[in-house]
């Protein structure tokens, strides 16, 4: 693993006391960046509660949010100041900081209207300013669908950061697109996430049963961000909100925070034992050889026996429900056109196999990976040459066969 400290450790997401200075309708960003007094105090408490790395508030830093205060025009302005504020602040703590990457509230099909390209240039932005102003790692934070985090996720991995990412689902595990954790461990550990977990929403008694359920396949480890309270919202005092974290750590989820908690909250949990070992049966043998959608992992055996091949057509959904191949364990789609990459990112969710792509083009085959919410297989046998095909399963996490 390639962050600059050891596992456990803890992290420092913004704390209430800060969190609450922001004056009703101002942009936190904005204010922060004005306000660097309130930063290095937040940080100075984060250091003093045990926390072993921090994070700039820089996660409605991307132009989409900033639009809704005018403040669109200055995004290059309030990332560079506000992640440069952040480094100096670390400094004299001798602890790394990392630059945020929060939801734009904007998305592809079915959720919203968006481009997936327009999306992944708001992410690119932002990366390339906060890396710019020393970023030592990059945090995902609170996602709400696959496609999504994995435009930020292509963003982040262009310079070369340790990359954590999280995803935020609802109290029985669903997403705002209906995906869930498993899929996503699958695709962003492929893509060479470095922690992947949930934040936000649950309390830490309820992610656990939720990380549990994925620590067998993931290789990377997990990553827990809590809320302090309990499932009716009623605040948990800091014993009890150290306790279930305590039981997080135990279980073998080596990245602990908590979302804006209270001083004596973070200071309790700051008050944990850090300084133990990671059951590792976990991380050293995962069950991950798995092709995946938003909603759902397929595990592969030893052999995958691909279908004859569907057109990427306007039946291609019907195809994807109907498949009746007593012998094929996975489904092969022929791809032709662009258009047919956005066609099969749309269609996915109908599948009820692993979904393998075939065709001659490099273009199209990138445009497929780039567009499919989840984990493609990718059919080697093809025109196009293993030289070509072993990078891009890479860089987009697919399985080449």
């Amino acid at each position: 693993m390639s962050f600059p400290f050891s596992l456990p450790a803890m992290i420092a997401f913004p704390p209430a006391s800060l969190v609450r200075q922001v004056p009703p309708g101002e942009c936190p960003e904005d204010w922060y960046r004005h306000h660097p007094q309130a930063l290095a105090q937040a940080f100075a408490k984060a250091k003093s509660s045990g926390a072993s790395l921090l994070l700039a508030p820089t996660a409605g830093g991307n132009a989409a949010c900033l639009a809704e205060f005018g403040l669109e025009n200055s995004k290059k302005e309030i990332n560079l100041e506000l992640m440069r504020l952040a480094k100096e602040a670390a400094a004299p703590l001798g602890l790394p900081v990392g630059g945020m990457l929060g939801p734009t509230g904007r998305f592809v099909p079915p959720l919203g209207e968006e481009d997936f390209d327009d999306i992944y240039e708001l992410y690119r932005e932002q990366v390339h300013e906060l890396v710019k102003a020393g970023a030592d790692f990059l945090f995902l934070s609170g996602h709400h669908c696959l496609s999504d985090l994995k435009a930020a996720m292509l963003a982040a991995k262009r310079k070369k950061l340790p990359v954590l990412a999280s995803l935020t689902v609802d109290s029985s595990g669903k997403t705002l697109a209906g995906g869930t954790l498993l899929p996503a461990v699958i695709v962003l550990q492929a893509m060479g996430a470095d922690a992947v977990g949930l934040e936000g929403n649950l309390s830490p008694e309820e992610m656990q049963e939720m990380l549990e359920e994925v620590l067998p396949h993931a290789s990377i480890p997990l990553l827990a961000l809590p809320e302090a309270e309990d499932e009716d919202g009623i605040p948990l005092s800091p014993e009890v909100f150290a306790f279930q974290c305590n039981q997080l750590l135990t279980a073998g989820i080596p990245l602990i925070g908590g979302c804006h908690l209270s001083d004596k909250q973070m200071a309790a949990l700051g008050g944990l034992d850090f300084n133990r070992e990671i059951p590792g049966d976990f991380y050293e043998d995962a069950d991950n050889y798995a092709a995946a959608i938003e909603s759902e992992a397929f595990f592969l055996g030893d052999d995958i026996i691909l279908s004859e091949p569907f057109d990427c057509d306007a039946g291609l959904a019907e195809d994807l429900i109907d498949i009746d191949d007593e012998v094929a364990n996975a489904t092969l789609v022929r791809i032709n056109t662009p258009d047919d990459a956005q066609w099969l990112a749309k269609e996915a969710a109908m599948t009820r196999q692993p979904i393998a792509v075939q065709t001659d083009s490099l273009p199209v085959l990138e445009a497929a990976l780039r567009y499919f919410p989840g984990r493609l297989i990718i059919d080697s046998d093809c025109e196009l040459e293993e030289e070509i095909l072993s990078p891009l399963a890479a860089k987009y996490g697919a399985i080449l066969y």
